[in-house]
C-alpha cells in the first residue's frame, strides 16, 4: 500500500492519503498506523514505521505561478521549508531530510486527527 503526503511549503501543511487519491481512514490497517504516530508520548518509533514500510511519496500537489496545476515528488528543500513553515520554533536541523519526513509524517497523523 502506497502512501503519498502532499505538502505545501507556502501554507506550512501536510496532508497524508492513499496512491489512489483516496482517505487513509479507507484503510484499517494505515488508519491506525497513522493513529499511533499522534499516540500520547514519544512518537518517532510510530512514524518511522510508517517511512520505512509504506515509503511515503512526499508531493507538491497545487497550482503553480502559470496558474496550471502541478503534482510531483517534492525536493528536499521544499520539504525542510514546509517543516520550517510548521515548526519555525523548532531547533531540529530540517536539512536532515530524514528528521525531516519524520515530522512530516507526524503533522499528517495530527491532520488526519482534526479532520
Amino acid at each position: 500500500m502506497n502512501v503519498i503526503i502532499e505538502i505545501c511549503p507556502l501554507e506550512g501543511r501536510a496532508s497524508p492519503c492513499l496512491s489512489d487519491g483516496s482517505d487513509i481512514a479507507t484503510n484499517e490497517q494505515v488508519a491506525q498506523d497513522f493513529a499511533d504516530c499522534r499516540a500520547s508520548g514519544d512518537n518517532e518509533s510510530a512514524c518511522r514505521y510508517v517511512l520505512d514500510i509504506y515509503k511515503p511519496e512526499f508531493r507538491i500537489v497545487a497550482r503553480n505561478g502559470s496558474g496550471t496545476y502541478e503534482n510531483r515528488l517534492a525536493t528536499d528543500a521544499e520539504m525542510q521549508a514546509t517543516c520550517e513553515a510548521i515548526y519555525f520554533e523548532s531547533e531540529t536541523d530540517f536539512t536532515d531530510s530524514d528528521w525531516c519526513k519524520v515530522y512530516l509524517i507526524w503533522q499528517a497523523a495530527s491532520e488526519l486527527e482534526q479532520d
